[in-house]
């Protein structure tokens, strides 16, 4: 009889059942209602369901998703990171009462928010104690940024997943200075994660990763330290090769530009106003105020322990410093400079996604500072605590003040969702650039989509039997007794080619003045294939990503032998 409440205790208590219970509760307004409101949940629906569907047809890696565009075909995923949706696709088979995508997408959400408060917690247990990391890391799934914004107002799916992997990759790093076995891999591991969540936040996190490998060498030289945290940054990248390759050098065949122009310009998303008495709440006042709230947190944690923390840990608590300070910076107009002259810095294309990196930088800090609280209170400080405490405290609070609606009330009709996976329409900078833009509004994309027949020819006399419609693969029988131009309802785009029986050569091909997929065929009966052929630049990423994967089985293999 004693036993089992000494089990239940054991099980209250740990870090992961905590850690698990509260990312259930903070997500529970998504569970327990139809779909988000939030500023992107349509695109994230979209390319859930579509890359669920096809992944579960057998496509390992689908990248272009036929259904979309009212049928007409997307490269989305030549170009959005796959790995948010791989995972979503985990919850495919639960019954969703028509809300198409809804459930899986909750569900993946929480798994998100629950691996990152334990990657929180793993990286600040090597900071400070077993409570304090879970206490932080606790602290870490509710910060204003990462919970309300990224998830209840922006519904920023991958940005919000990117949140799990930040603390894993610099947990990695810590286990490399402390010369423990699979750091390497661990990292390589970590980071190709990061890359293939959100491009962006990798982009914004890398330096901040070099840098840390330069200060916290731990109790190897430190050549060695660096020499190997930039092999698991090497490994890193050429894991996830296979994805940012053919991503980062075919933009040319889509709208990319259209990204980074005009209001989604980076110089219009920097943070300059507060919420006054005629100006109230709105998205980005409220970003400046978490923003500046949480550097402020980070900042005074930093000053009332700065004396009393270890002459080890004090360079690397003032890296933090420096880290969460210039974060800020990098969200005001101030560093305008600075992303003027970094053509790369742009692609993050909102400087107030540099909350992401400032959150790790303060519960780094709050990690530091929670070392010292004893000393503070033998030295009479705890004031400083609790000034600290009650900032952190209105800070949390004006969660609850500002975001009402879309905890509670901002959510999708079952019917809008359908409409809109109906039409499926990719965001306007996946718009293959051979279809005029006038005919890429949904409007436009679901009229051409359901009068589009799914084959037309200029010859009246040709006859068609469609034998297969995949993605990536068409296949049909032709009879027609005079060469003639075919048609298809699919978007044209570079990789595409036709082949029919007798011929060892493809058939011409070439986009359609509506931007289809537009074959010359020759007379006579015969099968036609048509097929989209990996790019060059995929079978590129393929190759560099399995030698990483094979560099990385030949570390873990050699690192098991020597232990």
């Amino acid at each position: 009889m004693n036993i089992q409440p000494h089990w239940i205790r054991i099980l209250c208590c740990s870090p992961l059942v905590l850690l698990t219970a509260l990312g259930l509760f903070l997500t529970s307004p998504q569970l327990l209602t139809t779909c988000l409101g939030g500023h992107d949940i349509y695109h994230h629906l979209i390319f859930s369901y579509h890359f669920s569907e096809q992944l579960l047809q057998g496509e390992l890696y689908p990248r272009w998703l036929t259904h979309m565009n009212g049928g007409f075909g997307s490269p989305t995923f030549f170009f959005y990171p796959p790995l948010p949706y791989y995972l979503t696709a985990l919850f495919s088979w639960i019954p969703e009462h028509n809300l198409l995508g809804c459930t899986p997408l909750g569900l993946s959400i929480s798994l998100a928010l629950i691996l990152s408060g334990m990657s929180a917690y793993y990286w600040l247990r090597e900071l400070t104690t077993t409570r304090y990391a879970l206490g932080i890391a606790m602290l870490y799934m509710v910060l204003p940024y990462h919970l309300l914004i990224d998830l209840y107002v922006r519904f920023s799916f991958a940005e919000f997943w990117s949140f799990a992997w930040m603390p894993l990759i610099l947990y990695c790093s810590k286990r490399i200075g402390r010369e423990e076995p699979h750091g390497v891999v661990g990292l390589g591991i970590s980071l190709a994660l990061l890359i293939t969540t959100h491009l962006p936040t990798f982009l914004m996190f890398l330096p901040i990763l070099i840098g840390y490998s330069l200060v916290a060498c731990g109790s190897i030289p430190r050549l060695i330290a660096w020499a190997r945290n930039g092999l698991g940054i090497v490994l890193g990248i050429g894991l996830a090769a296979i994805y940012w390759l053919p991503a980062m050098t075919t933009q040319e065949y889509v709208s990319m530009p259209s990204m980074y122009v005009g209001f989604l310009h980076y110089s219009n998303s920097f943070l300059s106003s507060w919420p006054t008495p005629e100006r109230g709440w709105t998205f980005r006042r409220y970003l400046m105020v978490i923003t500046v709230g949480t550097s402020l947190l980070g900042v005074l944690a930093w000053w009332w322990s700065r004396r009393y923390l270890a002459p080890e840990v004090r360079h690397e608590s003032r890296y933090w410093l420096v880290v969460a300070v210039l974060s800020l910076g990098m969200t005001l107009p101030w560093s305008k400079p600075i992303w003027d002259l970094l053509p790369m810095l742009q692609k993050v294309q909102f400087p107030w996604r540099f909350n992401a990196v400032l959150s790790v930088a303060a519960i780094t800090l709050f990690a530091f500072a929670a070392t010292t609280l004893n000393t503070l209170a033998v030295h009479g400080r705890s004031y400083l605590i609790q000034i600290w405490a009650l900032l952190l405290a209105a800070l949390l609070a004006t969660q609850l003040a500002v975001g009402i609606e879309p905890l509670f009330f901002d959510r999708l009709a079952a019917s809008d969702i359908q409409k809109a996976l109906q039409v499926s329409r990719s965001p306007l900078e996946y718009r293959p650039r051979w279809v005029p833009v006038d005919q890429f509004s949904k409007e436009s994309v679901n009229r051409l989509g359901a009068s589009t027949p799914q084959v037309q020819s200029d010859q009246s006399a040709l006859r068609w039997q469609m034998i297969e419609w995949a993605p990536r693969q068409i296949r049909m029988s032709i009879s027609t007794p005079a060469a003639g131009t075919l048609t298809l309802h699919q978007y044209y785009y570079p990789g595409w080619v036709a082949h029919s029986a007798g011929r060892s050569r493809p058939l011409p091909l070439q986009p359609s003045p509506d931007g289809l997929l537009q074959i010359e065929v020759p007379a006579g009966d015969y099968p036609l294939a048509i097929t989209l052929a990996p790019l060059p630049e995929e079978l590129a990423g393929r190759w560099i990503s399995a030698c990483a994967l094979l560099l990385s089985l030949l570390l873990t293999g050699y690192r098991c032998r020597s232990m």
